[in-house]
């Protein structure tokens, strides 16, 4: 499927499911293009620019925009950077689950562009003994995340 998200930036996807428009919400998509993105490499201290594509879950291309690419004033609509890490997370679970689960708390880090977080021990009961520990542990593994 290829669509337009906005002038100039092309989208193309690919996904494992045969709907009538080739995606399905939840959906594994196989490939993915993205064109006219900021694409941010600590890696290599670069930042700018560019486009990438991805299959089976692989970057298997980059490139990186030269300056007369974006020359129109628009901006990127796109950020594509590693997975941000949060050191400092409040999921409160145990006991405050009426204000967060670990399923909501994962899904929010999710959509952040977080890819891994750290509980902090202030739950009821405290994170201070095994047992507690591994009931977080199955608390987090329940809800589905990829974020760790």
């Amino acid at each position: 499927m290829t669509s337009r998200d906005a002038p100039g930036r092309l989208v193309t996807r690919r996904a494992s499911s045969d709907s009538a428009d080739g995606l399905t919400l939840g959906a594994v998509l196989t490939s993915l293009e993205l064109e006219d993105a900021l694409l941010v490499d600590p890696g290599s201290g670069r930042s700018g620019r560019g486009s990438l594509r991805v299959e089976d879950g692989i970057v298997t291309s980059v490139r990186w925009a030269d300056g007369a690419d974006g020359a129109d004033g628009t901006e990127p609509v796109v950020v594509v950077a590693p997975g941000f890490v949060d050191l400092h997370a409040h999921l409160r679970e145990p006991g405050g689950e009426d204000a967060e689960t670990f399923a909501t708390g994962l899904s929010a880090a999710a959509h952040g562009g977080f890819t891994f977080v750290c509980t902090m021990a202030d739950t009821r009961p405290t994170l201070d003994r095994p047992e507690v520990v591994q009931r977080v542990v199955s608390a987090a593994a329940a809800a589905g995340s990829a974020v760790r």
